[in-house]
């Protein structure tokens, strides 16, 4: 169902999402348990196994109380207080590897381009922006003027090509292994200190970091003074 609200659409600049429970705090967007339909096995004990031996127990009119189902006495079930409301970010949990330059942009390192959220004409809103990683004069638009940071996230990802999700993910088995020479050198060229003991994916975000702010902060900051800030 949040699926359905954050799926972008072209036009589209915000979902809402109304999260009543707090599951968005404990749980990313995806899992493979929704992806690929494994089973889910409920050991004893578990509150589904719990109120599942309270409906055993319901009364002569076949009704199951709330006090009743959650284990609770009547003057347990009502309380007052207030509401606390708090903004949360949805993609938490996303299994791609977001870096902030140097001046805070995110971008991701997808192949020969960097994906950034910019900040939008709007104040308070965001544009999502694609250009290659060398080549002056290759950005495009990919969304402008979106209101939520991870609805902006959304539309970045769903850029990302499956031949650059090499780069892109952050669970890939190359960045456990050690930094390579090249790695080293292209660190010494940008000024990177790689500290002792650091992994291949790391190595990267630092050098990626180095090198997509050189890219990424000056077009930023054009931005910024044209729009007037």
């Amino acid at each position: 169902m949040v699926g359905r609200s954050l799926r972008p659409y072209p036009g589209k600049t915000g979902a809402l999402v109304l999260d009543v429970v707090g599951a968005s705090k404990r749980h990313s967007l995806s899992a493979h348990v929704n992806l690929f339909g494994d089973e889910l096995v409920f050991d004893q004990g578990d509150v589904v196994e719990e109120l599942a031996d309270e409906l055993d127990e319901l009364d002569a009119e076949g009704e199951l109380t709330a006090s009743s189902a959650l284990g609770l006495e009547r003057d347990q079930v009502y309380a007052t207080g207030p509401v606390v409301v708090e903004e949360i970010d949805l993609f938490h949990g996303s299994t791609h590897q977001w870096l902030r330059t140097y001046g805070g942009v995110w971008f991701l390192a997808a192949g020969e381009r960097y994906v950034a959220i910019v900040p939008g004409q709007r104040v308070g809103t965001y544009d999502v922006t694609s250009m290659h990683r060398y080549q002056r004069g290759t950005g495009r638009w990919i969304i402008q003027g979106v209101e939520d940071r991870s609805y902006a996230m959304a539309w970045a990802e769903g850029d990302v090509t499956p031949s650059e999700l090499t780069t892109a993910k952050k669970e890939r088995g190359w960045r456990r292994a050690a930094p390579s020479d090249k790695q080293r050198g292209v660190a010494a060229r940008y000024g990177v200190v790689i500290p002792d003991g650091a992994t291949s994916g790391e190595a990267s975000n630092l050098i990626g970091q180095a090198m997509a702010s050189a890219r990424i902060d000056p077009i930023t900051q054009a931005l910024v003074r044209a729009y007037g800030r």
